[in-house]
């Protein structure tokens, strides 16, 4: 018996999970990261009356290429085979145990790409791979006059995570891209380096949406939150999480506040 193209369509559809849990990573430090760290510096002194620093000038000055497709830092890199190895450790407790994810899709950008190939690839041997042009960093036109166009970027990647069958998926990617990624569901005016988010992504009709958060990862060598010192515990940060717009506290940072669990070291 022949099969329909509606009934091929029906049973597609079957194989799909509604649910999806989805790992979101930061790329690791990159060179135009500090170009861009620089410049505000430099605004900064400049608005209290005060002379920038000679080498904050020198690296505001190269922002002037607009490397759009910028490599890791030094510091990027140590950032991220630290995550590997942290990770590596938590093993028995992070992200990746006891479901690892099945599927993983980074940017094409060497930022991206090096984050997954150095600090992710080796704990997901078998994993299925993916790499997503749709995943770009906003471009610099998409600030300026194409803001549609990276809007319509960021729904055409949805729609593709939804008719994935995987049910795991870790993306790579950008701060912005899933800034916009998430909406309203998004707890943070920007990712760090080398953060690891876990969402939900729920299917209901034609209707998707984020359902749940929690922090897995910040990388101890992130200068916005610089260590104490140069030892550090390893433990995931699982205790931040919110689910039907209630915030729960768990496990080892139960009974901080959302600031406190913001600064939490690993």
């Amino acid at each position: 018996m022949a099969t329909s193209a509606s009934d091929e369509k029906v049973a597609k559809a079957e194989k799909v999970p509604r649910y999806k849990r989805i790992l979101l990573v930061r790329h690791g430090e990159s060179v135009e990261n500090i170009r861009v760290r620089a410049a505000r510096s430099t605004w900064a002194r400049m608005k209290s009356f005060k002379l920038p620093l000679a080498s904050e000038v020198w690296n505001m000055c190269k922002l002037i290429g607009l490397d759009e497709d910028s490599d890791l830092s030094p510091t990027g890199n140590d950032m991220v085979e630290r995550m590997c190895a942290d990770l590596k450790l938590s093993h028995n407790s992070g992200p990746f145990h006891p479901n690892p994810p099945e599927l993983a899709v980074y940017s094409p950008l060497k930022r991206a790409k090096k984050t997954f190939e150095i600090g992710l690839l080796p704990l997901l041997p078998k994993i299925s791979v993916e790499c997503s042009n749709l995943l770009v960093e906003r471009r610099v036109s998409e600030h300026v006059y194409a803001q549609q166009r990276f809007r319509n970027r960021v729904s055409a990647f949805e729609r593709w995570i939804d008719a994935r069958e995987e049910k795991s998926i870790i993306i790579v990617g950008h701060s912005q891209f899933f800034k916009h990624l998430l909406g309203s569901a998004c707890p943070l005016s920007k990712f760090s380096n080398c953060d690891i988010w876990e969402y939900t992504r729920l299917g209901k009709g034609e209707d998707r949406f984020w359902k749940s958060k929690k922090q897995w990862y910040s990388s101890p060598l992130s200068e916005k939150y610089p260590p104490k010192s140069s030892e550090f515990v390893v433990k995931p940060v699982t205790s931040r999480s919110t689910y039907d717009g209630r915030e729960i506290t768990t496990g080892d940072a139960a009974g901080q506040s959302p600031e406190d669990l913001k600064h939490s070291r690993l």
